[in-house]
């Protein structure tokens, strides 16, 4: 295969042992098979302000470069350092205690003039000895050089034939897995940035109103105590099931800890989107067998709707607090529950077991899936976690922390993981927006100076359609604008970068049921029509309709996917998990759906281009071709039909569906179509609705198995709008 390879190495206190040869198809980059470090040692001085390193550089080329590495801190050996030249090389390293008392583990970086990266990691217990008699890992990553010893590219060192369990043992201890997410979340000892030194987790971007990491979790533990007395709760008892909550909201500043308090109780939340109809919204509250449902004022019309229908008690229905929304008379309030849980005894702590971390559910999340209505999809505590330590590292600009905008929904992965999760974990402060308005989201980034903004492609659009709207607000703090959910073509990034010059765009690339991405752009290196290269303990490999493997740039194919942070497939749906999900020797692997192929640029970095998608995404939602198309096959007017995406001025893509008629229907054209949206919009959310139209053709194109051409249906709709383009 001629993708990028990373190269393990064994050292020892004696030398260095070449690292094992790569398979005749991978190809190098600028290194050398024998790249390793010799004779490396480190001692730090009795009162541990300074620890000095010295070690040498073989590249197999030549003699070795002697190298002597000065860190300074307090206490020097739990310190960060560098950067500082050896030669042509760059030298950083880097501490973590993440893992709890004396787990903590230096990392070594290394970087050549041709942007080779080698990541050694010791532990703290072998750095006491001052030299190592153990055997170490070395990793070589053609990646962009950041000055950096947090992972930020993909470890392609799955091409070779060597020891995965090696590589994740070193770098990547697992995560704790005996304890809640809010544990996890709320606590330095698990890695979390000093909670001191931490920007306030959440602020709104309206109002202004914020609240210290201190005052947040305090809030979290009274409103699990007064959830707990409301609904009976007993944390000890039954499994996790037993304490199903729903979340059916507009983004507030005390969403994400409303579901920390309920893992507190040892129960799910499942989180449904704010868009949802009062019979999807049903369809998810009957299929969790949800106790209670947490709402907002503006969606509790139908959300009673639903659960009326569904038995839930009006007593157990709760409202979140958002701005400019009057709380409903006789319904309580989290902040009601907070004062009730003031004057109730502390929760008995969780006993969790070793390893019941990464079973336990957290969160219910909704995909569209592969079987029609959205399925129920497990994210473990254990997925979360391990998803928190894949991060890109921003020393480079010397961000310590930052701001980031809140305005995607936090019922979806994206907003869950990447922004809220993610965010707070690292220190950052999330400015929530309840919903996407644009003249308030423009206020926001200027009033609050955001520097990252995590947005999805209509977003852009807007930005770039209401440029002269934009002008009027000061957005010089925003450093990078990070897009997911959909595809941001060529001409839209440069049309962005041509009016914010100094910004940075990536995109990145994920599914609900890999909990989030696995393949994102690093801010230092960003490739206009790519999605990024792959993350962390993440595996990918791409094939042909006949399963074979493809090894070529270039070249499209279905993604697989191999990551720690797969779910464990769809609750209750083992035809669907069969279809998705499946396990070779070498571990379990997730069939994306969508035709990727890989890239190589001028950086010498790999990037990943999304082809084509079975899942369509509309506003950053996902829109199951299949979901609408067995709804449209009800109608009595549709003998056949297929679903695409087609562009869209203001959502950036809407759903049109291709209809042959049925042979009896007696309906006019223009009156069949209307029929036909007015069917979709009775019975689906309005992301869903037929707005890209309806057009009738002869037979829907397909496979000799069966299967709907979805590509020569866009084909067919691009030359449409080309030939009206031509005719205007």
């Amino acid at each position: 295969m001629k993708f990028t390879a990373a190269l393990i190495a064994l050292v020892s206190a004696t030398g260095a042992v070449a690292a094992p040869a790569p398979a005749d198809s991978v190809s190098m980059m600028a290194a050398s098979p024998q790249w390793t470090i010799q004779s490396l040692s480190r001692s730090c001085d009795k009162a541990d302000t300074t620890c000095t390193w010295n070690f040498k550089i073989n590249t197999g080329s030549g003699a070795a470069t002697a190298c002597k590495y000065v860190v300074k801190g307090k206490p020097a050996s739990k310190a960060n350092g560098g950067p500082a030249k050896c030669g042509t090389f760059t030298i950083t390293s880097g501490w973590s205690g993440q893992f709890g008392a004396d787990k903590g583990f230096t990392t070594l970086s290394v970087v050549s003039s041709k942007k080779q990266i080698i990541y050694p990691s010791y532990t703290d217990k072998q750095l006491a000895g001052g030299k190592f008699a153990l055997s170490e890992a070395l990793v070589f990553l053609s990646y962009n050089g950041l000055l950096s010893t947090i992972m930020g590219a993909r470890p392609t060192y799955w091409y070779l034939k060597i020891s995965l369990a090696l590589m994740h043992s070193l770098i990547h201890p697992d995560p704790p897995d005996s304890v809640s997410v809010a544990e996890f979340m709320s606590s330095e000892e698990y890695g979390r940035y000093p909670i001191a030194k931490a920007r306030h987790p959440y602020t709104c971007g309206l109002t202004g109103k914020t609240r210290t990491v201190e005052e947040v979790i305090r809030r979290e533990d009274f409103l699990a105590r007064g959830i707990g007395k409301a609904l009976q709760l007993d944390s000890q008892a039954g499994s996790e099931w037993d304490r199903v909550c729903v979340i059916f909201s507009l983004n507030t500043i005390d969403y994400i800890p409303l579901t920390h308090s309920i893992h507190r109780l040892n129960g799910i939340a499942s989180l449904s989107s704010a868009a949802l109809s009062a019979s999807e919204l049903e369809h998810q509250l009957r299929a969790s067998r949800a106790k209670a449902i947490f709402t907002c004022a503006p969606l509790l019309d139908t959300a009673l709707r639903a659960t009326d229908v569904v038995g839930i008690s009006r007593e157990n229905v709760f409202l979140l607090p958002v701005p400019n929304a009057t709380s409903r008379h006789g319904f309580k309030t989290i902040d009601d529950l907070i004062k009730e849980g003031e004057r109730l005894p502390e929760l008995p702590p969780l006993q969790w077991k070793k390893g019941q971390g990464a079973r336990q559910t957290a969160y219910l999340l909704y995909s569209s899936g592969t079987s029609g209505l959205p399925v129920r999809l497990t994210l473990f505590r254990g997925i979360i976690q391990t998803c928190t330590f894949d991060s890109v590292s921003r020393k480079t600009d010397g961000v310590e922390t930052q701001v980031m905008l809140g305005v995607l929904p936090f019922s979806h992965v994206f907003g869950l993981m990447l922004i809220t999760h993610l965010g707070t974990y690292r220190g950052d402060e999330i400015i929530v927006m309840p919903r996407f308005e644009f003249e308030p989201f423009l206020s926001a980034v200027s009033r609050f100076q955001i520097h990252q903004l995590p947005i999805v492609p209509p977003i852009v659009i807007q930005m770039l359609d209401r440029r002269e709207l934009c002008r009027k607000y000061d957005l010089s703090s925003v450093r990078f604008v990070y897009t997911g959910a959909a595809p941001l073509g060529k001409e839209t990034v440069d049309d962005l970068l041509s009016l914010y010059p100094n910004w940075r765009l990536g995109q990145g690339y994920g599914m609900t049921e890999t909990a989030t991405v696995f393949i994102q752009s690093s801010e230092h290196d960003t490739e206009v029509g790519t999605t990024g290269s792959l993350l962390p303990a993440a595996k990918a490999k791409i094939v042909d309709p006949d399963g074979k493997e493809i090894t070529e740039y270039e070249k499209p194919g279905e993604l697989l996917i191999q990551s720690p942070t797969v779910s464990l497939g769809y609750f209750n749906n083992p035809k669907a998990t069969a279809e998705t999900f499946f396990v070779e020797a070498n571990g379990r692997w997730i069939r994306t759906g969508d035709e990727v192929l890989v890239r190589m640029p001028e950086s010498g970095n790999e990037h990943f281009v999304v082809v084509d998608r079975v899942k369509e995404l509309i506003k950053g939602h996902q829109v199951a071709p299949a979901e609408l198309e067995s709804h449209l096959l009800t109608h009595p007017a549709v003998s056949d039909c297929a679903v695409i995406q087609i562009p869209d001025a203001r959502a950036g893509e809407a759903p049109k569906a291709f209809v042959v008629k049925a042979k009896h229907t007696s309906q006019s054209e223009e009156e069949l179509v209307r029929d036909i949206q007015r069917y979709v919009e009775e019975h689906k959310a309005r992301y869903k609705w037929l707005k890209g139209g309806v057009e009738f053709i002869e037979a829907i194109p397909k496979s000799p198995t069966g299967k709907i051409l979805r590509r020569k249906l866009r084909d067919r709709e691009r030359e449409a709008r080309k030939s009206e383009g031509a005719k205007l």
